[in-house]
């Protein structure tokens, strides 16, 4: 592997160990920095000078922490009481209960009409499901030159995640993607061949504001 790109590889890892927002895929990225480091032998100074030069993040000292800048610590903002008349307390309770009772009654009528129609989209939007996205593997251990076969199924999303992420560590064979009639439910299936052995790992997906876990991947090589 040229040393550039091992470099580059190893910084962008680092990166992603800081990053607090999602623990698990900052552990695998720890795991894998340590495997590619000790693997090629490049020392933490060597990826701190990098990291440091090319974008200005505090650089890591050979021990591995993190040279900061001590912050001057803000006050919080001093919060005003607000005052509300009680006029307006009461009128905000009338208008809530003349339109539960609307929508009450608009829905025990016969249905027919506007106002019935527009009830029951009202009722049954309510009842909808909530969003998820989830991932799984087939197996989380295979030999060097076999295939492994990911999962990533939806409901109630607005899209497909992008597998663009998938392109660090594995070759995308084949992509299916199965959409439900009439509905925001997926799933598609990814045939995935690692670049390398060792530790790999399929990172998260994205998609309206759900995050799914980063899957980790071992990779024997064959005698």
């Amino acid at each position: 592997m040229d040393r550039a790109k091992l470099i580059e590889r190893l910084r962008k890892l680092l990166a992603m160990s800081r990053d607090t927002s999602s623990p698990v895929e900052a552990a695998i990225a720890t795991r894998r920095m340590k495997a590619l480091m000790g693997k090629f032998d490049v020392t933490l100074a060597e990826i701190a000078d990098t990291d440091r030069n090319t974008t200005g993040e505090p650089s890591v000292n050979a021990s591995g922490s993190s040279t900061r800048r001590k912050r001057r610590r803000k006050r919080p903002p001093v919060q005003r009481k607000r005052t509300v008349r009680p006029v307006i307390l009461a009128a905000s309770g009338i208008a809530i209960a003349v339109g539960s009772w609307l929508l009450f009654t608009s829905v025990n009528n016969t249905g027919s009409g506007a106002e019935g129609g527009l009830a029951r989209q009202v009722v049954q939007g309510s009842r909808q499901k909530a969003p998820s996205l989830n991932t799984k593997v087939e197996r989380s251990s295979i030999m060097e030159g076999e295939s492994i076969v990911l999962h990533v199924s939806g409901s109630a999303v607005s899209s497909v995640p992008s597998t663009s992420s998938l392109l660090q560590d594995f070759r995308i064979i084949e992509t299916q993607v199965k959409r439900a009639a009439n509905t925001q439910d997926f799933h598609m299936r990814v045939e995935l061949q690692p670049r390398e052995t060792g530790m790999l790992f399929i990172p998260s997906f994205y998609v309206d504001g759900i995050r799914t876990e980063g899957i980790i991947i071992d990779v024997v090589a064959r005698n």
